[in-house]
């Protein structure tokens, strides 16, 4: 259980807020028959939260009736780390929060007509948030037997540093291989430092490995499949090799040996594009210009680019693009 904090009040008096080692709260003086008292000596705050931002009616109890009937005096604020090192003011900032563990912060009551008096406060530091995930995807569709890193397609974030894992049947697995056609339900969890957990389902469909089709590159490039011509693409390769003299390969006219692999052109586990590409790159340079290209209505929302193979069997120089 903790305590949580709306809109702070806080004045920071001193030539520049973030050299000063204390702040000033605007409070005021008590009348008779009021005592200044700690709503608690401990209180927790989460991480990221700034002792600086809470609100000094969380801090000091009947704040309302200090508010509303005293004369105005001050509250100034030092806060320390658990080894008495003193924490500037400008030295937490939503980027660079106080890390868990505990402080202690010194108010200091400016009373009218009385010696200001001083409360301690322990701030303990915690995180008690579960990390969030991002951009997750409920649905994974991917083709039997291909190369596939599931944990790659997670992120999620956290105060702290996070780790996601997975697990299937209840217990935590390393990786999943697509080598049996059919959905698998597994769970992604994320855990940050302090054990803190998210967990989703998602649902892995593994599909057939799709025919060999005839895919044309979408460049003017040969590299190297095709015949024998270096302009040419998806082009029998036994037929007229060499017979222009163009051959960048074996030399103009002569006969491949036979024992050497000649790709013909025709590719396997292409996407659902039906283009294959010389390079990731120009995979996702497509993709990308594909989809943004959808108009109002998108039918994809994203891609997975992988290597295809041929007659001569993988290509790792050859890709292609599934859409989801």
């Amino acid at each position: 259980m903790f305590d949580k904090f709306g809109k702070k009040k806080i004045y920071a008096t001193g030539i520049v807020a973030s050299l000063v080692t204390a702040i000033v709260f605007t409070i005021f003086a008590l009348p008779k028959g009021i005592e200044v008292e700690l709503v608690k000596e401990t209180q927790m705050i989460e991480l990221g939260v700034n002792p600086f931002d809470v609100e000094l009616k969380d801090v000091f109890k009947d704040y309302d009736k200090l508010l509303k009937d005293s004369k105005i005096g001050k509250v100034v604020g030092e806060l320390e780390n658990s080894e008495g090192k003193k924490i500037l003011v400008g030295e937490i900032t939503k980027e660079n929060f106080l890390p868990v563990g505990t402080y202690k912060m010194k108010y200091s009551v400016d009373v009218k007509e009385k010696k200001a008096k001083t409360f301690v406060v322990t701030y303990k530091v915690e995180d008690t948030t579960k990390p969030t995930f991002e951009d997750f995807n409920e649905v994974i569709e991917v083709e039997e037997g291909s190369a596939f890193d599931l944990l790659s397609m997670f992120k999620a974030t956290d105060l702290s540093e996070v780790v996601v894992t997975l697990e299937k049947d209840g217990k935590g697995i390393e990786q999943f291989s697509p080598t049996e056609i059919g959905e698998h339900k597994m769970t992604v969890v994320a855990t940050d430092k302090y054990k803190n957990k998210s967990s989703k389902e998602v649902t892995i469909k593994v599909i057939a490995k799709k025919e060999l089709v005839e895919a044309t590159p979408d460049n003017n490039a040969n590299a190297g499949v095709g015949n024998s011509g270096n302009t040419s693409t998806g082009g029998n390769a036994n037929s007229g090799a060499g017979s222009n003299g163009g051959s960048s390969g074996s030399g103009g006219g002569t006969t491949p040996p036979p024992n050497v692999c000649v790709p013909n052109g025709q590719f396997g586990r292409v996407g659902n594009s039906g283009k294959v590409f010389y390079s990731k790159a120009e995979a996702d340079g497509w993709a990308e210009t594909y989809i943004l290209n959808q108009g109002d209505v998108w039918t994809y929302t994203g891609w997975y680019a992988w290597t295809v193979y041929d007659n001569c069997g993988e290509r790792n120089d050859i890709w292609t693009v599934d859409f989801y």
